[in-house]
């Protein structure tokens, strides 16, 4: 059945609040040319006489665009109508129609999965099982609500990695969260490893004096040795490495005799290995100096 637009009212607790203005157009231009395909799902609410919106937002907001640019045909909207109990089967319902049309920012499902948390007691498990999802997508969705509401607005606005927020995340003091996304902004932590790396010297407690003072552990004359020739040595191995190539071409891998080639390769295996190792190792040191360094 057709139902005038005056008579429909979209759902408040409709997961969804962003809705792309050029998408919105794109789809009303559409619907103008080849007429609504499927018709929104509403349902009735008696006690204010009007119809409440179950499915279907985006294609009533398209509607409202044709009939307030003065395309009479389009000051109704074809509907079926449901009489729906309100509930978590409604919200679940517009969650789903949403995701499965990648609709929804990570903050919109990160607020429709508290909902369904808070209000109907669900745990991430149980949501994850309702929506056919991932449990830790719910698990990761639903650490966003820790963001403060400043960092929450950089996320929506598309001004802080969507991976460096889940991380930012982690941590529940808003003041801590500050000063991450101000490394961040600064250069200073680049890429979500930086800010993790950042994030766990914070959840350890690792302070400056950890790094840099007397409570340290002291160095042993042997560790300092070892240091410093490791520093000598990763200049020398970046050298002999550089000496290998010749124009794009590997000089080792053309010349080397075939019965030692597998042998060397093992052993650069394991030294890949060992390095990879100690440059995660490295780099967390150097990211929680940052942090500590930056107060």
């Amino acid at each position: 059945m057709k139902i005038s637009l005056l008579k429909i009212k979209p759902d408040p607790k409709q997961p969804r609040k962003l809705f792309d203005a050029a998408a919105l157009n794109e789809l009303a231009e559409s619907i103008k040319a080849n007429d609504l395909i499927q018709p929104i799902t509403v349902r009735p609410d008696k006690k204010r006489g009007h119809y409440i919106i179950v499915a279907g937002e985006r294609r009533y907001r398209a509607h409202v665009l044709l009939r307030d640019r003065g395309v009479r045909r389009f000051a109704s909207i074809e509907a079926n109508v449901r009489n729906v109990k309100v509930g978590a089967d409604v919200l679940i319902k517009q969650i789903i129609e949403n995701v499965q049309r990648e609709d929804m920012t990570p903050l919109e499902e990160a607020d429709s999965f508290q909902e369904l948390r808070d209000t109907f007691g669900m745990d991430a498990d149980e949501i994850a099982t309702k929506l056919g999802l991932a449990p830790f997508r719910v698990r990761w969705r639903l650490l966003l609500l820790n963001l403060s509401a400043d960092i929450r607005k950089m996320v929506a606005s598309g001004d802080l990695d969507r991976q460096q927020a889940m991380e930012v995340a982690r941590i529940e003091n808003h003041a801590d969260q500050a000063r991450i996304v101000r490394l961040i902004n600064r250069g200073h932590l680049v890429g979500w490893k930086s800010v993790r790396n950042a994030v766990d010297a914070i959840l350890e407690g690792t302070t400056q004096a950890d790094i840099f003072g007397s409570v340290a552990p002291a160095s042993k004359a042997e560790d300092l040795k070892v240091v410093r020739s490791m520093e000598g040595r990763v200049d020398q191995i970046a050298a002999v490495v550089a000496m290998g190539w010749r124009e794009g071409q590997c000089i080792v891998a053309s010349r080397v005799s075939p019965d030692r080639a597998a042998l060397m390769a093992d052993k650069l295996a394991g030294i890949k290995s060992a390095i990879a190792h100690m440059e995660r190792e490295l780099r967390h040191v150097g990211a929680q100096a940052k942090i500590v360094m930056a107060g």
